[in-house]
């Protein structure tokens, strides 16, 4: 007997080649969900509403730089610093822009179709006839496609906002618009229609094309919610680090209306930018014109002064020197003026050793040498001189600071006229032709990955947990026990059984009888060599075939494994000890008789129970009882056991599910073979786990197993291969009894099979 099975708290180390296999296994599985996953893609595709998305490019540039002046901006183009963009996000985000959007497109005035349920969008999409699509089966309710509804007013009170009302299409380009209670107007399409009462409204259908009976949906939004949601869609981002491009875009299912949204932001916002730079220019021309007059008094002034004191001081021979120095110096304030600005900017680029730098260092101390030696003659001159300097020197500076600004204020009108915007519109949203989502190829790769894996997945998780298809390797690994045999599924078995399930009462077909040719009976074949080389001896003739739970095909294989024992020539006994539910005697058309339940209590004796038939012989089940576990755990079923031990060569005894009921704990003790039968793709791993540990407890063992109902086709068993099939088999008559089994008494507790 093989040693102990492995502990159950030890985990089980999987190799490549095990999971290969368990892929394998469940090839069918993993195809399955791949199907099943390309489908639901397939319906996605179909039904999804396709969402289009529309772009637009907007150039902002930055301000003038390089120190020019408020006249030289609109006349000059001068280099621009690069853009600061969070101001112009903020004001494309503003709720007062959105807002005006909001109001030139009637975004507030929503008027779509009604769809029929799951399908309705999908296949008003697909319409491509003119006019409105016919409704199909009498559903004129619904819109099928080509359906149009334009309103250009829809004023209702502030207690019908955001709810929804129904406009019914009627013959004659009628309409009937519904709500809430009473709610009610009637109207033609172009006229203005009006409600009065308690809820007054305003509508004016400008379009409507839809067949007569079309219901609409038809709502008037808040405003504002409109624009938080258009907030909440709109994105917007930089099309390249510093370049003061930005990039607008919205998705929307409806392509026409996102690339007039796009649109429309975008001329909005160009115009609010239109206008604020138009803004500035103007407050800097108030500004100018405001000094002006000041100004001028100011010349007005210093020359006369200056002309007061040459009309006092006529007559003097150094009258002309002192103006002369004056405005030599004034010349000389103005070359270093220039001059530092242009050091000034210079040094952003070069360092004070570059040559341009070094000859402009050498021209500043030139004239800085030669302001200190006019300074110097202008202090040597008398008091006279000093005073016509400083005269002359106030009126020039007056002069020049009002002639300057007056050429702003001019420049400055002149860039009012021919103004331009630093923000552009470079591209224009246009309508999208293809959706960006859902994208099939996308859709469809992905619910194939997601299939395999959920197949893989599905695949290891079955084996990790025992539930695998369960081959030969896997379960001597895992339980420590030899694997007798591995049954294929039989394609034959299975058109057997399909004729005989219209009558839940009748035979069932002996596959090794039918078929003798089917490689699940050649598989059985070795099994009974197996059994055979096992059960030899006196006290270890006694085979039980033990199944851990109904379905795994005990009663088949206990059957057909009795029939190819008997054929070899083998003295066989089946006995049927599932006394809750066995089926062994419609395996041989045995009728309702006496069986080994009437013998264990008394009311039938073994002759009248056995049924011989033309290999073996068979002892049915019996009378159904309630206390079945009792009469299999008493000393007579023990004796009877050993009785027919000896009477026969081989004694094959069927259980009921080792663990649903204890009857079979009792015929495992005293048999001198345990076959635990599993079933392939059933978890058979998890279940001989089971099996074998209530075994253990009851102070029995199993020592083989028999895998059934394998899938050809794999490693999983290694099946031989039969015969091609003949003729479809049919279930065969019910054998020939030797003798008619007499009837004793019945035990007062039983029940008639």
């Amino acid at each position: 007997r093989p040693g102990p099975p492995p502990s159950p708290g030890r985990p089980e180390e999987f190799g490549l080649a095990d999971l290969g296999r368990a892929a394998l296994e469940r090839r069918w599985t993993i195809a399955g969900l791949l199907l099943a996953s390309l489908a639901a893609a397939a319906a996605y595709l179909a039904l999804a509403t396709p969402v289009y998305r529309a772009s637009a490019l907007i150039r902002v540039e930055g301000r003038a730089t390089g120190g020019a002046s408020l006249g030289e901006l609109g006349i000059v183009r001068q280099e621009r610093a690069p853009a600061e963009l969070e101001p112009e996000l903020v004001l494309l985000r503003s709720r007062q822009l959105l807002g005006a959007v909001v109001d030139e497109l009637g975004l507030d005035r929503v008027a779509v179709p009604r769809r029929a349920p799951l399908f309705g969008h999908a296949l008003a999409r697909r319409w491509r006839g003119p006019g409105p699509a016919p409704a199909p089966l009498g559903l004129s309710r619904f819109g099928w496609g080509g359906e149009q509804l334009r309103l250009a007013l829809l004023e209702v009170p502030p207690e019908l906002l955001d709810v929804p009302l129904r406009l019914t299409a009627l013959e004659g380009g009628r309409f009937r618009l519904q709500g809430p209670g009473a709610f009610s107007i009637e109207g033609t399409v172009g006229v203005p229609a009006s409600s009065s009462g308690e809820q007054p409204a305003d509508v004016l259908v400008e379009e409507l094309v839809a067949r007569p009976g079309t219901e609409f949906t038809v709502l008037r939004r808040r405003r504002d919610d409109v624009a938080e949601a258009l907030q909440d869609e709109l994105r917007l981002a930089e099309k390249a680090k510093k370049s003061g491009v930005l990039v607008l875009t919205l998705d929307g299912a409806d392509r026409e209306q996102a690339a007039a949204i796009v649109n429309a932001i975008a001329a909005a916002y160009l115009r609010t930018a239109r206008e604020r730079d138009s803004a500035e220019v103007s407050r800097a021309q108030l500004f100018l014109d405001a000094q002006l007059p000041a100004l001028k008094s100011k010349v007005d002034a210093t020359e006369g002064a200056l002309d007061s004191f040459l009309a006092s001081q006529r007559g003097s021979s150094s009258s002309v020197e002192g103006p002369a120095l004056v405005s030599r110096r004034a010349e000389i304030d103005r070359e270093l003026s220039a001059l530092e600005q242009q050091r000034a900017e210079l040094a952003q680029r070069y360092t004070d050793r570059h040559p341009l730098m070094v000859e402009l260092a050498a021209k500043l101390r030139q004239l800085r040498a030669r302001q200190e030696e006019l300074a110097a003659r202008l202090r040597q001159l008398p008091v006279a001189q000093d005073e016509l300097a400083r005269l002359t020197r106030d009126a020039r500076l007056a002069s020049e600071q009002y002639l300057q600004r007056l050429a702003e204020a001019r420049q400055l009108k002149a860039a009012q006229a021919v103004a331009g915007s630093r923000a552009a519109l470079l591209d224009a949203a246009v309508v999208p032709l293809r959706p960006v989502s859902p994208l099939a190829r996308q859709v469809l790769s992905l619910a194939a990955l997601l299939g395999l894996l959920a197949g893989v997945g599905v695949a290891f998780a079955a084996k990790a947990l025992g539930m695998g298809g369960g081959d030969a390797a896997e379960l001597e690994r895992a339980t420590g026990l030899p694997v007798f045999a591995t049954l294929p599924h039989s394609r034959r078995q299975d058109r057997a059984t399909r004729s005989t399930r219209r009558r839940p009462a009748g035979p069932l077909p002996v596959l090794a009888a039918l078929e003798p040719a089917d490689a699940t009976v050649e598989n059985l074949r070795a099994l009974r060599t197996t059994v055979q080389a096992a059960a030899g001896g006196p006290g270890k003739n006694v085979v039980a075939v033990l199944g851990p739970r109904p379905g795994v095909g005990k009663s088949f294989v206990c059957a057909n494994l009795a029939q190819a024992l008997a054929a070899s020539g083998r003295k066989v006994l089946l006995i049927d000890a599932d006394l809750r539910s066995g089926v062994l005697h419609r395996y041989f058309g045995i009728p309702p008789q006496p069986g080994l339940s009437d013998v264990l209590c008394g009311a039938a004796t073994l002759e009248a129970a056995l049924v011989r038939t033309k290999l073996l012989d068979v002892l049915p089940a019996g009378s159904r009882l309630a206390g079945a576990s009792e009469l299999l755990a008493r000393p007579a079923f023990e004796e009877l056991l050993a009785a027919l031990a000896r009477q026969y060569e081989l004694v094959l005894v069927d259980t009921a599910p080792l663990l649903a009921v204890a009857d079979p704990l009792s015929v495992a003790r005293l048999a001198g073979l345990n076959l635990l039968v599993l079933r392939a793709w059933r978890r058979p791993v998890r279940d001989a786990r089971l099996a074998i540990k209530r075994l253990e407890r009851a102070g029995a063992a199993a020592q083989g197993i028999v895998l059934n109902d394998a899938r050809q086709g794999g490693e999983a068993y290694g099946a031989y291969r039969g015969e091609e099939p003949g003729p479809p088999a049919v279930a065969p008559p019910p054998p020939t009894v030797d003798r008619e089994p007499e009837r004793g008494e019945r035990c007062s507790s039983t029940e008639s099979r």
